[in-house]
């Protein structure tokens, strides 16, 4: 038979149930941003040499944006080459951008704590201004959070905390009380709060 929960464990559950959601939505996110858009998709990250959509992070404290292209392989010779191709009058975006994230998203994210996602290039304000971004966040992402809530909320107990007419458990009930009610699939429990 499975373990009763107990009433005392519920909020320090529900904490962590909701720091695990959090930073799985924090990760999506930053996997969101470092992708280029397509034309089937609205978002991902502008990609020229791919070193703008390969750098966004996650942290709890502002992102700075300082690091240079020409710093950093693969990116710098396909900006390299990109510039002599513009020099020549040639066409200058490079063919095979490389869009490889390189900073690892970490699960010690805290709900209700200020969690920064920024893009660490130097030239991010410039790459901003097109606007590709900014469809993602006010277009893209609210399904995804949407997703992420319903996915997370699959095959989970349901917590209601409120006043009720009439609460039911085992084979009796009480009326006019403050509740905490918790159910799943294979146990429950009820609480009156007095």
């Amino acid at each position: 038979m499975a373990k009763r929960p107990n009433i005392n464990d519920l909020p320090d559950d529900l904490e962590a149930a909701l720091n695990r959601d959090f930073n799985q939505l924090v990760k999506k996110v930053v996997k969101v941003l470092s992708t280029k858009p397509n034309n089937y998709d609205i978002g991902g990250s502008p990609v020229y040499t791919g070193f703008f959509a390969s750098n966004w992070k996650a942290q709890n404290t502002s992102v700075i944006p300082k690091l240079k292209v020409e710093k950093y392989e693969p990116w710098a010779s396909l900006k390299k080459e990109a510039t002599r191709s513009f020099f020549k009058g040639l066409p200058s975006k490079p063919k095979n951008p490389v869009v490889r994230p390189r900073y690892l998203v970490r699960d010690n994210f805290k709900i209700g704590k200020t969690v920064y996602i920024g893009n660490t290039v130097e030239y991010a304000k410039y790459a901003l201004k097109g606007g590709t971004v900014q469809k993602l966040v006010q277009g893209r992402l609210g399904p995804v959070i949407k997703t992420i809530m319903r996915d997370n909320l699959k095959g989970k107990g349901k917590i209601l905390i409120t006043k009720l007419d009439k609460i039911k458990y085992g084979k009796g009930s009480k009326t006019g009380e403050s509740a905490i009610t918790y159910s799943d699939k294979y146990d429950s429990f009820t609480s009156s709060l007095e």
